[in-house]
């Protein structure tokens, strides 16, 4: 069975841009590329200040070959996620996957 049998989703990489230092210039995150991918679940947690808040961690699988930086972000179904370091070549270099696991900021 083949890796790529196993993604069942997209994903799109947001690719950063850091702002030009200038006051009140923003980074900004551009749609770069649709890749296939299979997200997991990992871990969440929940805390209140006022607010429901939580925090979720995931792991994404994607192809190999994907170009994609820490400093980017991913969305998936609609879900933006931050990438936490590192990103992991799960084939050693033998052209098989990458795997990310990302954070999901709730509330």
């Amino acid at each position: 069975m083949s890796i790529e049998s196993l993604f069942n989703t997209i994903a799109t990489i947001l690719s950063f841009t850091p702002s030009d230092g200038s006051w009140g210039s923003v980074d900004t995150y551009a749609d770069d590329a649709s890749v296939p991918c299979r997200l997991r679940a990992l871990s969440g947690s929940e805390y209140c200040d006022g607010k429901i808040r939580g925090e979720a961690t995931h792991k994404v699988y994607l192809p190999s070959g994907v170009r994609i930086n820490v400093s980017d972000r991913i969305r998936i179904n609609g879900i933006v996620f931050d990438i936490i370091p590192p990103i992991y070549d799960a084939g050693g270099g033998a052209d098989h996957h990458l795997e990310v696991h990302l954070k999901e900021h709730i509330g």
